[in-house]
């Protein structure tokens, strides 16, 4: 799930809010990276966190932190002055997008919809209940059941088999060039 796509999906309902949990979650990866290369740079020249002494561990791993978080607060100023600069908040919001809902997607959202109220009626019915403590004990297996455990299966499968058919697809539209 990208950024665009998350924008895409919410941008129009919550603008404001799709926007943070986007900056969020590209946030997230970065801050890990950038502290591990901290704590790598710390680490040459001798303050890293394999020194010797609880309080000595503590002190550098405050400190890789410290640079981290001054790195991350930096970064936000930037971002804030850029979408200032930018335009961001003056008006009506405009975006652009790639992404235009089509009868496949349609068409692949129904199917998934349909499996998953077939899985979760038989769930609520009962009929794929499994316990193994104290004995292992599970529902009995009828058709019903194992059409259930089917269509669960399509559905974890679904993904896969979409990739499937796309790695297929560009492979064959290469082949045409």
């Amino acid at each position: 799930m990208t950024s665009d796509k998350f924008m895409y999906l919410f941008g129009r309902i919550i603008p404001s809010l799709s926007l943070i949990l986007s900056m969020t979650l590209r946030f997230v990866p970065l801050f890990s990276e950038r502290l591990k290369k901290t704590a790598e740079v710390q680490k040459c020249i001798g303050k890293g966190l394999d020194e010797k002494g609880v309080f000595r561990k503590i002190k550098n791993a405050l400190r890789i932190l410290s640079i981290t978080v001054t790195w991350a607060l930096e970064n936000a100023i930037d971002t804030a002055d850029s979408m200032k600069a930018r335009g961001y908040g003056t008006g009506k919001r405009t975006s652009f997008s790639n992404y235009r809902l089509e009868k496949r997607d349609i068409a692949v959202l129904f199917y998934i919809l349909l499996l998953g109220t077939y899985v979760m009626v038989g769930k609520l019915k009962g009929q794929t209940d499994f316990s193994f403590y104290p004995m292992i004990k599970s529902a009995p297996f009828t058709v019903y059941s194992i059409s259930i455990f089917l269509c669960y299966f399509l559905l974890c499968v679904t993904p896969v088999i979409i990739e499937l058919w796309e790695v297929r697809r560009w492979k064959y539209l290469r082949s045409k060039i």
